[in-house]
């Protein structure tokens, strides 16, 4: 029986939603416009759009959107780190391999006489 996995696009994107709304709620009690952020963060304005308004969409990867929430939160004065801890990316399992189920290759070695 195949076990279902949560759709990783809809974990993210609920995980943002949160995180999103603390920055923006941050930033506007700041006065700052997003324009402002732009050039204190140096994140262009689509990429603090869509963290704001969760669109993973228009996000790269995970590991490079923890950057970006780390750097708009610290820019804030928030703790950005535990605001990109909170965004995390589930890890990918491979499955291992016994040691015990690896074929068995002879080993070739120079004989010297």
């Amino acid at each position: 029986m195949k076990r279902q996995s949560p759709n990783i696009n809809q974990l993210h994107r609920e995980q943002l939603v949160h995180i999103g709304q603390i920055l923006r709620e941050a930033r506007e009690a700041a006065g700052l416009s997003q324009a402002t952020m732009t050039d204190k963060t140096l994140i262009r304005l689509s990429l603090l759009d869509a963290i704001e308004t969760a669109d993973i969409s228009q996000l790269p990867e995970p590991v490079y959107t923890r950057g970006l929430i780390r750097r708009y939160g610290d820019s804030l004065g928030l703790d950005g780190e535990t605001l990109a801890i909170q965004y995390f990316t589930p890890a990918t399992q491979t499955p291992s391999r016994s040691f015990w189920r690896l074929p068995v290759t002879p080993q070739l070695r120079p004989v010297h006489l």
